[in-house]
């Protein structure tokens, strides 16, 4: 369960927006991304991040690990100060302030796990 409610004016332009801009961020790096991240659904309201290497993001472990790094990332923003508690809130509080409704997370092979954004 979310802390935050969905922005007013949070729409599939806004979080079209975000992936581009984490999207950009991944790619930018030194290295070949572990992970790719993309918005899909009718009003691009259900976030995938989707593993690109054996071994990346195949448990429920790892997952959790991202969405850590994730949340800390998220709290440094100063959307996310302006808009939360930072030291409280999560990169779930984010999503659901941009409107997304789920977030799913898989390896690409076999290993998947939903979290619905409420």
């Amino acid at each position: 369960m979310s802390r935050v409610v969905t922005l007013p004016d949070s729409d599939e332009i806004r979080r079209q927006g975000f992936v581009i801009g984490m999207a950009r961020q991944l790619v930018s790096g030194q290295f070949a991304p572990d992970y790719a991240i993309f918005a899909k659904g009718e009003n691009a309201q259900k976030l995938i991040i989707t593993g690109l290497r054996d071994g990346s993001l195949d448990t429920i472990y790892r997952a959790r690990a991202l969405f850590a790094s994730m949340t800390l990332i998220a709290r440094s923003t100063p959307f996310f100060q302006k808009n939360t508690q930072p030291e409280e809130a999560t990169f779930f509080d984010l999503l659901k302030l941009l409107g997304f409704t789920q977030v799913t997370i898989s390896d690409g092979k076999q290993f998947c796990h939903q979290v619905i954004i409420d």
